[in-house]
């Protein structure tokens, strides 16, 4: 799935932006999911295609007036409709197994949420990244939002992370012998 998305993406765009969109919102998913989770603290390439997905779905948006005919748009349109259903897939199993409220099932709670959250980083930053063809006042504006998203999303997720994960107690003083750098041989 990455492979079909992210290569004819990168055709269109730059690799460097593609691939920036890719790491960055895995990050994103693994800072929610460290957030969340304190157990385990990884997020995978699932939220990283979510992001793919929903890049080629902000690309198509601000890019719509560019396309000129239908036929261009007929495999654009397959891949938002599934990115549609697997967003609808999570958030209908995000909202059930949030309702169960079981340890075992909020690893997958917190998995699911983390790929969510790194696709609407993905798709976010692929408002600000990705090119586009006609700059109107609606996608400048968009692009205003995108970034305000990042950064109500990012921050507050750096700072519970700081919460729970507080900084070391400095190491004790060492005492040094007299003896010199060789004194344990």
């Amino acid at each position: 799935m990455q492979l079909l998305l992210g290569v004819f993406f990168e055709y269109t765009h730059a690799y460097k932006k593609i691939a920036s969109i890719y790491i960055l919102s895995v990050i994103a998913g693994a800072l929610f999911k460290t957030a969340i989770n304190t157990v385990t603290n990884y997020a995978g390439a699932p939220s990283a295609v979510l992001a793919l997905f929903l890049s080629q779905f902000v690309d198509y948006l601000m890019n719509w007036r560019a396309l000129k005919k239908w036929r261009e748009m007929k495999i654009p349109f397959v891949r938002i409709c599934g990115a549609m259903v697997y967003i609808v897939h999570s958030f209908v199993l995000f909202s059930v197994e949030a309702a169960i409220d079981d340890p075992q099932v909020h690893h997958h709670y917190s998995d699911r949420i983390s790929h969510f959250i790194g696709g609407i980083s993905g798709m976010c930053l692929s408002s600000l990244l990705v090119k586009q063809v006609h700059l109107e006042d609606w996608q400048t504006t968009f692009q205003a939002l995108s970034a305000l998203a990042l950064m109500i999303l990012i921050l507050p997720l750096i700072i519970i992370i700081m919460l729970q994960y507080p900084l070391p107690p400095p190491p004790p003083p060492t005492i040094y012998d007299d003896s010199g750098p060789f004194y344990l041989l």
